[in-house]
């Protein structure tokens, strides 16, 4: 009787020590998950508060009926959940899971990171580009039956272009017969966890860089070494036809966007725009275009196209891509500056065939160094990442010394072959902040 009563006893005893064991694990569990998870407030502007918003012109309907006060960051592995927790009675919880935000990092590929020089630049070029990308229906989901969720039929995630944390979201909607800009929230990402990711990313410390990350401080002027990025295998002269005497359809982004151009008032061929008197609204935080403050730019440096060089080239990273280097050398209108535009690492299987009037929907690209794109999907964000991507595009003085794309007025290009003729490549060169085109070449490739 008694050794069946110990029996018991230490059966029990097992049976509770088991238990607190799993109650300890799940507790440990839980902490993990609160230490991963990062709160930062939204912010949201009205129209008086954004009288230069583009998207005023085609915003929805409901703009201004959905709130959200934060959105919590959550880390799982290697990837996130992020929830926009609703303001008001007609929003919902808007999730977007298993996101892999190392793709919004600014990455140094590998055959970039024993040159300190390319490296400064292509963390900074990466920075201060933005980077909008695309989640549609199946990508995202809600929590809740709000209105919100009955109507959203696209969530856009975007690390602008001003330092390191700032941040937005837009939500679409049905309007028309096309999807219109219903909501947009601003936000800060958490620097802790930023910084963090950082250095899982790239393998260096982003104090080193901190000062041009968050302050827009912009680097000392040296030589690029191109010979890093590629190896150039032939190169040709080739023929080309500037079409700055006219001007561009004025649709899409270019349509929107107008409105912030300040200077010159009244514009009618493309060549208006490449004098050193070119305004454009400045992009102010936490990422809203400013009229008040106007952006000053260096247009006048590409007044004159004289030459294109098209060069094969083998690229350096590790996939030995097989790819294209264009280099146009500009001349100043008053013909003593010159200036080199150089764009590769480009595959020409990327280039869509368009008509003139669709233009806007050609590839486009950043200024920089293996960057995302402007715009992309989420499926396009993964499928080519910033350790991979071939792709860059400088501007170099007549010393080879590099040159602040931003502060000449440049953010990047956009390239699609012509409906017409297979062989012609347009190049249509991207104003700060894509407010308009400053430059139409058509190339005839070798």
């Amino acid at each position: 009787m008694i050794v069946q009563k110990l029996i018991v006893r230490l059966t029990f005893l097992i049976i509770s020590i088991f238990c607190l064991l799993l109650i300890s694990c799940d507790s440990v569990r839980q902490s993990e998950k609160l230490n991963n998870e990062f709160r930062v407030q939204i912010e949201e502007l009205t129209d008086n508060q954004y009288p230069d918003n583009p998207d005023r012109s085609i915003q929805h309907s409901l703009t201004g009926a959905f709130s959200h006060s934060e959105v919590v960051i959550d880390r799982i592995g290697d990837s996130f959940n992020l929830i926009f927790l609703p303001k008001n009675t007609q929003s919902d919880s808007l999730i977007l899971s298993n996101v892999n935000l190392m793709e919004f990092m600014p990455t140094v590929p590998v055959h970039v990171r024993n040159d300190e020089y390319l490296t400064e630049i292509t963390l900074v070029n990466q920075e201060w580009n933005r980077q909008q990308v695309k989640f549609s229906l199946g990508d995202f989901s809600f929590k809740g039956t709000n209105q919100e969720s009955s109507i959203t039929r696209r969530v856009d995630l975007a690390r602008n272009c001003l330092n390191s944390y700032l941040w937005e979201v837009i939500t679409y909607a049905n309007q028309d017969s096309t999807l219109a800009p219903v909501y947009h929230g601003w936000f800060n990402f958490p620097q802790e966890l930023y910084q963090s990711m950082f250095k899982e990313r790239n393998d260096l410390e982003f104090k080193q860089f901190a000062s041009k990350l968050e302050d827009w401080v912009t680097p000392e002027a040296k030589k690029i070494d191109f010979d890093i990025l590629r190896t150039i295998v032939s190169d040709t002269v080739i023929a080309f036809e500037s079409k700055n005497k006219s001007l561009y359809p004025i649709v899409g982004e270019r349509k929107k966007k107008e409105i912030n151009i300040i200077k010159p008032l009244h514009y009618s061929i493309i060549q208006d725009f490449l004098t050193n008197t070119t305004l454009f609204a400045t992009f102010t935080p936490p990422g809203y275009y400013n009229t008040s403050e106007p952006r000053k730019t260096k247009l006048g440096a590409l007044a004159q196209l004289k030459r294109v060089v098209q060069s094969d080239i083998i690229s350096q990273n590790h996939l030995k891509d097989s790819l294209i280097e264009l280099r146009f050398s500009f001349l100043s209108n008053s013909g003593n500056i010159k200036t080199d535009v150089v764009i590769g690492g480009v595959n020409l299987e990327d280039i869509p065939t368009l008509p003139f009037k669709e233009s806007y929907k050609g590839y486009q690209m950043p200024m920089g160094i293996s960057n995302h794109s402007f715009y992309e999907t989420y499926e396009e964000c993964l499928k080519k990442t910033s350790f991979d991507n071939p792709y860059y595009s400088l501007i170099v003085d007549s010393n080879g010394l590099f040159l602040d794309s931003h502060d000449i007025g440049i953010d990047g290009s956009l390239l699609h072959f012509d409906s017409q003729d297979a062989k012609k490549l347009h190049v249509w060169l991207l104003s700060f902040e894509r407010h308009a085109f400053v430059g139409h070449y058509v190339l005839k490739l070798k």
